[in-house]
């Protein structure tokens, strides 16, 4: 390891939260850092910085840091997303817990997860994620708008197949350069990688919602999709059948935001309340000239 040109005599604290992990000197941060598999994005501190911040944008720390090159070992993404929140420390890594599946632990366990994410490859799927969740998006749309008053049963499918998964994919893009901006004026630290893996996998749970969606396509047929269901009129059985997972649908929905935020909370390095905020001025930024748009045309048009 090269150790440090410059800033050889600052003490530093490491893996933010954990009161054992410091002070170190520079040269000593350097040797610990090299042990992990992404020493740039430990949290580190020293006086006169403002907040906990990414090793690797420290001048005295990013000349002698490798290149940042996820890890494919689950053993060490556990251990260095649990020292990277400070809920273990450096000298107690020899403790290994199990991985995360973030399938399912997201449901409960979304901070953990995006840490896990991130600390090894943030890409990971975050494109068919995208893609599954713009999909059930869009049957939720169809449905909640009768859009099968207007097209064939067949057609309705196609038009979801197609149009779902590619607004999923654009608005992961464009949601991640919204969410960073806005959250750095809210004080958040995220990059647009680490804020595109929360949005993907924070819509873990509008994933899963599209088994029950199946299930009421395969019960209640056309009817998903228009305001008249001749066929539940006639199948009473299958009409009472069909509120099971519509009701799994509905508490996939009443749980996905509260998921969504602290994913992103995870990502920003904020609380969830202001995972909220910078969500709500993120949409507030695209809504806002949407909506004068909208009236400038009406009033053009009158």
């Amino acid at each position: 390891m090269t150790s440090a040109s410059d800033g050889h005599d600052l003490l530093w604290y490491y893996a933010e939260g954990s009161t054992r992990q410091g002070p170190v000197t520079t040269a000593v941060l350097l040797t610990v850092l090299q042990a992990g598999p992404d020493p740039r994005m430990v949290r580190v501190w020293r006086e006169g910085m403002a907040d906990w911040d990414r090793a690797g944008v420290q001048p005295e720390l990013n000349p002698h840091l490798p290149p940042r090159v996820p890890s494919s070992s689950p053993r060490v993404t556990t251990e260095s997303a649990m020292v990277l929140s400070g809920s273990r420390d450096a000298d107690t890594i020899g403790v290994v817990a199990a991985p995360l599946n973030p399938w399912f632990s997201m449901w409960t366990k979304p901070r953990d997860t995006i840490r896990q994410i991130t600390a090894t490859d943030p890409d990971h799927l975050t494109t068919l994620l995208a893609g599954l969740a713009g999909l059930a998006a869009a049957v939720d749309r169809a449905s909640s708008r009768n859009l099968g008053d207007k097209a064939p049963f067949a057609g309705v499918l196609v038009l979801l197949a197609v149009i779902g998964p590619i607004s999923g994919i654009i608005g992961l893009q464009i949601g991640a350069v919204l969410i960073e901006w806005t959250g750095q004026r809210l004080g958040g630290r995220g990059d647009r990688a680490h804020i595109r893996a929360a949005l993907a996998w924070g819509a873990v749970p509008s994933v899963w919602s599209l088994i029950p969606w199946v299930m009421v396509l395969l019960l209640m047929r056309g009817d998903t999709f228009t305001t008249e269901t001749p066929f539940l009129d006639a199948h009473l059985g299958i009409a009472l059948l069909a509120l099971v997972p519509f009701l799994t649908i509905v508490i996939i929905a009443v749980w996905q935001p509260f998921v969504m935020c602290k994913a992103i909370g995870e990502a920003q390095g904020f609380s969830a309340w202001r995972a909220l905020g910078n969500i709500v001025l993120a949409s507030l930024v695209v809504g806002v000239p949407l909506l004068i748009v909208a009236l400038v045309m009406a009033f053009a048009l009158r």
